[in-house]
């Protein structure tokens, strides 16, 4: 069983230290994931199918993940985007406030 370790950080965004994914969701720990949504000018394009279970027709994230220890910001996305939806295009950062 391959183990992952993602990064913990603070409420300002500090790393504090890394822990196994099979841990995230049952600590009360804050995680550094990200998101990414494919946008056109009006709306987020990305649609869940109409036959899922839970919200089904929900403009929604393209896909999300977590950082790991080793891997650099905007590698990571680029990569995500390309293996899971074949897109290469430029990214533009949006913090959530």
């Amino acid at each position: 069983m391959n183990i992952y370790l993602v990064i913990l950080v603070d409420n300002e965004d500090g790393q504090i230290r890394e822990l196994e994914t099979s841990e995230v969701h049952i600590k009360d720990v804050i995680i550094k994931p990200f998101s990414f949504y494919i946008l056109n000018s009006k709306k987020t394009m990305q649609q869940r199918a109409f036959n899922k279970y839970h919200f089904p027709l929900l403009r929604t994230k393209a896909t999300c993940t977590n950082f790991t220890p080793e891997e650099i910001h905007d590698d990571v996305v680029r990569h995500k985007m390309k293996k899971e939806m074949r897109i290469e295009n430029e990214l533009t950062e949006i913090i959530p406030k």
